[in-house]
Formats: C-alpha cells, sequence, structure tokens
C-alpha cells in the first residue's frame, strides 16, 4: 500500500514539481564551483508562495510531509525531534508533526531563521526542547548537501547536535560525505526512481530521461 500510494504521488511529483530547461539550470553548487554541469532538471516542491515559478500546492507539501512520517515509521527510524531546513524544509516538518500528533505522538519541532543572503539564522521555535539532546534535520531534498551543511551548523550553534537527516527526494550525491560526519542520511524516493515513475507515468520524455541519467551518473561518481 505504502509503495503504491507513493508512486501515485511521485507522479504528481514529476507533473507539478518537475522543470526542464534547455541551458540548464544554476543551483547553489554550480555557484561555488562554476565548472560544475548544470543539470538539464530542477525540482521546485514548493508552493507559488515560496517561489513564483513553483506549482506544488498546500495539499502536496501536506503530502510530503505525512510520506516522511510514514518512512520513519515503516523504518523504525529514532528521531526524537525534528528541524525543518527554513524554508520549504519548516512546511515539511510541520506536516510531519501533525502526521505524528494524530498517531498520539509528541514529536518536538524546531525552527530557525533564514538569512536575505541564504544562510541559516538564529533558533526562533524550540517547543521546549532540551539543548544538548539530538535532532533531525528535514528538507525537501538533497543534492549536494550545502543547505543540509548550514542547518548542521545552525543546529551546533543552538547547542542541537544533529543525528540525522531526513529528505522526500535524494539526488544521491551526498551519502558518502554525511557517513564521514556520522549523520544518518534516509530519504523517501530517490530521484531516479522519480523520473522512473515520470517516464512510464508520461510525465517526462525518453530524451529529457536520458538527459538527466546521464547528469546523475556523472554528479554520482564525482562527488562519492
Amino acid at each position: 500500500m505504502y509503495e503504491n500510494d507513493l508512486e501515485l504521488f511521485l507522479a504528481d511529483v514529476v507533473e507539478r514539481g518537475l522543470h526542464f530547461q534547455r541551458d540548464g539550470f544554476v543551483h547553489t553548487h554550480n555557484k561555488l564551483d562554476t565548472t560544475a554541469p548544470k543539470p538539464p532538471m530542477k525540482f521546485f516542491l514548493c508552493t507559488p508562495e515560496l517561489r513564483p515559478e513553483a506549482r506544488m500546492t498546500p495539499d502536496d507539501i501536506v503530502q510530503m510531509g505525512e510520506f516522511c512520517w510514514r518512512y520513519i515509521k515503516k523504518h523504525r527510524l529514532n528521531v526524537p525531534a525534528i528541524a525543518g531546513i527554513p524554508r520549504v524544509g519548516d512546511e515539511i516538518a510541520r506536516a510531519i508533526q501533525q502526521a505524528a500528533e494524530r498517531d498520539d505522538i509528541n514529536l518536538p519541532r524546531l525552527a530557525f531563521e533564514k538569512n536575505d543572503d541564504g544562510t541559516i539564522g538564529r533558533l526562533i521555535r524550540s517547543d521546549g526542547y532540551t539543548k544538548g539532546q539530538p535532532i533531525w534535520l528535514v528538507d525537501d531534498l538533497t543534492q549536494f548537501g550545502i543547505s543540509k551543511e548550514r542547518g548542521i551548523e545552525a543546529s551546533q550553534k543552538a547547542k542541537f547536535p544533529v543525528r540525522g537527516i531526513l529528505t522526500f527526494l535524494d539526488y544521491g550525491m551526498a551519502q558518502a560525505h554525511f557517513r564521514k560526519l556520522n549523520i544518518e542520511h534516509h530519504s523517501v524516493a530517490t530521484v531516479r526512481k522519480t523520473l522512473s515513475v515520470g517516464l512510464n507515468q508520461g510525465g517526462i520524455t525518453q530524451k529529457n530521461f536520458d538527459e538527466m541519467g546521464a547528469y546523475l551518473t556523472q554528479s554520482q561518481r564525482a562527488a562519492n
């Protein structure tokens, strides 16, 4: 049931969250390394309120959070508290907390400010969670892990050690890095799986599928 529900939702993610651009997209890692290849596609897993070009709905964000909670239960992850990477991660973390509440589980949720320069600022919410206790970071996706690094730094500054990271999608490029940091990294679905669903459902063309597959292979080899 879980896998069937997820596949149906991934088709919606392709339809409303996936954008292609002929000359590629400049991601955060491209700004830091101008020699890195630009991906031919990008996921905007948020609503237009957060990014004008986005097409996801508020219900989509809720579903991402619910699938994250179902993943936590399915894999019996020890997640004592969560903190969203602002701003999309905050919305997903809120949905995870609400899903946990429906199971009569109190899951503290922390939140941080996001600065105008893209960095993560001070802690603005802790739900009474005591400093020194571990947390898991939550976000929409993991590519090279740059925003997660910022989240780890902000959490450590606030005296909350990061035990794990949970994202809805994963490009498959940051696992080795997080292993070195001794931080668990989990994702509900991979980008490759999502692209396969899109291809099978007619949401993307074979040409776009092959282009993105080549980008993923090249980038994963370089990262891992």
